[in-house]
């Protein structure tokens, strides 16, 4: 079995990369990023310190993985919802902003997968904290590539972003116009498109939305995705205490 599937990810590499359209290109890295604001515009933010320090204040010791919801994914003040974090203005790059083969090779392996699992009707490509959506861009490209193979199955791209302006730009690179925001927030598809090709995306804030088929589901993500919660605990005398934050001066 590992060699019939070495065997045919070979012929698929093969295939992708003999193309003259898949030539090795390097992203050329901006100066500038979207999340950046013009000079001058900058505006006053609210502390997070002061944030967390009032809730400590008002509600008691938080849980570690509440204090990790706040800090990346606070709606005003959160790292991964306002911050610059991608690109040399940031605070990291990922390896699909510098060269299109990583995301290439998850589309071969993808693709290869698939095969491995019988073939299914539905193929489910799960990305968590997509970036600019590099990487779902160079997958899909080598699926449409792949075609032939795929036959008649149904591939669906599932996107879970938190950051509003992330999304925007997600959206503009795999879909151009052809998305469009949901009517209310509270929705757990909080905005669908589909790419050039006619493949659905859609995009949700929590791996929890993202609907469950009867189809191969890929789910992956690049060194800058989304952490899930984290919840430290320790054992003492054979009790298992879960570790949060007080407030240093009050002990709360």
């Amino acid at each position: 079995m590992r060699v019939c599937f070495c065997v045919k990810t070979q012929l698929l590499i093969s295939r992708v990369f003999s193309r003259p359209s898949t030539a090795v290109r390097w992203r050329a890295a901006q100066t500038r990023l979207f999340c950046s604001p013009p000079t001058g515009e900058e505006k006053p933010q609210r502390s997070m310190l002061r944030h967390l320090t009032t809730k400590i204040k008002a509600t008691g010791p938080i849980p570690v993985a509440e204090y990790m919801r706040e800090v990346l994914t606070n709606p005003v003040t959160g790292y991964y919802v306002r911050n610059n974090m991608l690109g040399p203005d940031g605070d990291f790059i990922t390896s699909p902003e510098i060269s299109q083969i990583f995301g290439e090779l998850l589309g071969v392996w993808a693709v290869s997968e698939w095969m491995g699992a019988g073939r299914p009707k539905q193929l489910q490509l799960v990305e968590l904290g997509p970036g600019k959506g590099s990487l779902a861009s160079d997958v899909l490209r080598v699926l449409s590539q792949l075609r032939s193979v795929l036959g008649g199955a149904s591939v669906s791209l599932h996107l879970v972003e938190v950051s509003p302006a992330l999304s925007r730009l997600q959206a503009q690179n795999l879909t151009g116009s052809r998305s469009q925001e949901a009517h209310a927030e509270d929705e757990p598809v909080y905005r669908r498109g589909e790419t050039a090709a006619g493949l659905p995306v859609s995009w949700y804030r929590r791996l929890e939305d993202v609907p469950t088929a009867d189809a191969e589901r890929m789910e992956g993500g690049d060194g800058g995705h989304r952490p899930r919660e984290a919840r430290p605990a320790e054992v003492r005398r054979g009790a298992v205490s879960h570790l949060g934050l007080v407030h240093a001066r009050t002990g709360r």
